[in-house]
């Protein structure tokens, strides 16, 4: 499956499942990320109330550094959480997985396996992050979810002010006219490599407690 960059829609929504269900689900998503410079691809398990557990998060720039100079661009592999409280905050996790090239070179899987107490992610089968907040758990368990595969432009979820730097972002994310300079951003940007998300497979899993 391909998708469009310039749509930025939905793919899949999936059957809804819960903890309430499956209280333990086993997610694997293989796929191939764009390049593009404040793009980022979603892989979540969405709810209706629009909170979310983030499989991947990988920004499509090529190098992209915070304000402590980590590079947080696509080499770089993070997991977490939108959080359905004051309105919507993220929840990154610290850990997270690099190499040397993009991620989006290649395929790869991306792994959630959601349990009661906790929610562990994967790259390619080896553990780089892991929710064991008991009350982010509990509140990522209260509902149903499906599969949401999306391309989204800039935003404060994604790309936020007080993490990205004015000289590594041109805009600020609540400026006014703020679509017309993420177009001007994403115009004066490097040429794009890789323009699609490829979408191998997805599975869905019931597992049991003791799934690492």
């Amino acid at each position: 499956m391909k998708m469009s960059l310039w749509l930025a829609l939905i793919l899949s929504q999936l059957i809804d499942f819960g903890s309430s269900e499956f209280p333990n689900l086993f997610v694997n998503i293989s796929d191939d990320e764009p390049w593009i410079s404040t793009y980022l691809p979603g892989l979540t398990l969405t709810s209706a109330h629009h909170d979310a557990i983030r499989i991947a998060i990988v920004r499509g720039n090529k190098k992209l550094t915070d304000f402590a100079s980590n590079e947080i661009g696509g080499t770089t592999l993070y997991a977490g959480a939108i959080l359905n409280d004051n309105g919507g905050r993220t929840y990154e996790l610290k850990d997270f997985a690099s190499r040397e090239d993009h991620f989006g070179n290649d395929f790869h899987t991306y792994t959630a396996i959601w349990k009661e107490k906790s929610i562990t992610f994967k790259i390619d089968g080896r553990t780089f992050a892991q929710i064991s907040n008991s009350t982010v758990v509990q509140e990522l368990s209260r509902t149903e979810r499906h599969i949401e595969l999306y391309l989204t432009v800039g935003g404060e979820y994604n790309f936020p002010d007080n993490r990205v730097p004015p000289e590594q972002k041109s805009y600020r994310n609540f400026e006014t006219g703020l679509s017309s300079k993420i177009k001007k951003a994403i115009a004066n940007s490097p040429p794009w490599d890789q323009t699609v998300m490829v979408i191998k497979k997805i599975n869905v899993y019931s597992t049991d407690e003791y799934e690492e």
